[in-house]
This record gives C-alpha cells, sequence and structure tokens, in this order.
C-alpha cells in the first residue's frame, strides 16, 4: 500500500505515481459549485474520467486495473471529501493499493 504524497489544495492538480507495475497518472479536479473531488487515471493506454472521491470504498473496483485508490479520512469519517484542502490540511489521505492488497483490504 501506498501513500499518496504531496497533494495539495490546488483545484486541478497532476501526479504522476511510480509504481512497480507502471507509472500512473493521477489528476485530481475539486468541483467548488458541488463541493467535491473527482479523479481521472490514466494506467498505460486506459484512462478513466470523472471517478468521483469516496470515503472507505475502492475507487477503481469496477475498472480492471491492477490497483485501486481508497480515501480515508482522519476524523469524521462520514463527511466525504468536500472542501479544498481536504487533502493538504490531512482530513482526507488517499492510498494506492495494487494486486494482492486490494483484495485483502478492509475498508
Amino acid at each position: 500500500m501506498y501513500k499518496i504524497e504531496n497533494l495539495s489544495s490546488d483545484p486541478i492538480q497532476t501526479h504522476t505515481l511510480l509504481t512497480d507495475i507502471d507509472d500512473i497518472e493521477l489528476t485530481l479536479t475539486f468541483y467548488p459549485s458541488i463541493s467535491a473531488w473527482n479523479m481521472d487515471i490514466t494506467y498505460r493506454n486506459i484512462t478513466i474520467h470523472g471517478v468521483a472521491v469516496s470515503l472507505n470504498v475502492p475507487l477503481l473496483h469496477d475498472s480492471r486495473l491492477p490497483f485501486t485508490i481508497v480515501a480515508i479520512a482522519r476524523d469524521n469519517p462520514d463527511i466525504e471529501p468536500s472542501l479544498l484542502d481536504d487533502f493538504e490540511g490531512g482530513r482526507v489521505t488517499l492510498y494506492l493499493l495494487v494486486g494482492e492488497e486490494e483484495k485483502e483490504a478492509v475498508y
């Protein structure tokens, strides 16, 4: 399990995750009109757009990718990521789970 580091309060931010399976490009977008974070993922030749960032669920479970991303809240686990500073302030952390980690994870 990899903690995704260097997330900021920028409303649009792109991160390249360097993993053993290949590079993954993650773009996070904050939509102030609905107070929500969405993400786009690119892995090899597959791009998935508009995945809502929700807490405690595998965000890419239907994608057939060899990984998923999970958002975990430090406090208030019933309040979805809805603030611009949720990641930078540390209330919400994203984790990348690869292969067997994804199958064995308890959220």
